[in-house]
């Protein structure tokens, strides 16, 4: 039933909760006896994340540059708190940009990188973005150090969240999974159009 599953999208959007809010006041706090003009630009930051996730969470799909875009200004903010800590590589294929993608998913996929990967670390390390178009095909693979822990994984509400919103926008079409290569862990999208 199409309303029905609309409510059920609608709730699973709102468990997306911004939890790095939190983690970029106090990052902010710290810069605004430091360096005031970094503190200013971060809060700008900031500002812009929170209005543009709240603007495309009221959306079915955005185009995955909007996404993406919203990814970087993220990053950007938690650079702040891990300084050195935190790399970014972004191979993003410029056919990909306007393909249609479910709105924050990405982001949640990027938070945990940072929450499971380089918070954890000592040294940090690299967050790597990839996004391929083929054919229909859209093909996003986020990479982070760590070692993943299968029984939490399994057990947490992201995954499942995530499988859920991309059955029920693509059916069968759609396809999250996450798993260890290395010493990276790798989550992939893929999301087969018409």
């Amino acid at each position: 039933d199409a309303s029905a599953n609309e409510i059920e999208l609608k709730n699973l959007r709102a468990q997306l909760n911004p939890h790095f809010m939190f983690n970029s006041l106090n990052s902010i706090r710290a810069l605004v006896g430091l360096e005031p003009e970094q503190a200013k630009s971060a809060i700008t930051r900031l500002s812009t994340l929170l209005r543009h996730s709240i603007n495309l969470g009221k959306q079915k799909v955005v185009k995955l540059e909007d996404e993406i875009e919203l990814v970087k200004n993220y990053l950007e903010l938690e650079k702040i708190r891990f300084e050195e800590r935190l790399q970014i590589d972004y191979k993003v294929a410029e056919n990909s940009l306007s393909c249609q993608f479910p709105p924050l998913m990405l982001q949640t996929i990027v938070e945990n990188s940072i929450k499971h990967g380089i918070s954890k670390s000592i040294d940090g390390g690299k967050i790597c973005l990839e996004s391929s178009f083929d054919k229909d095909t859209l093909v996003l693979k986020i990479a982070n150090p760590g070692e993943l822990n299968m029984s939490a994984a399994e057990n947490g509400v992201g995954i499942a969240n995530t499988n859920k919103r991309l059955e029920i926008l693509y059916g069968e079409g759609g396809l999250f999974e996450i798993k260890q290569e290395g010493n990276m862990v790798v989550s992939t999208i893929k999301i087969k159009y018409g």
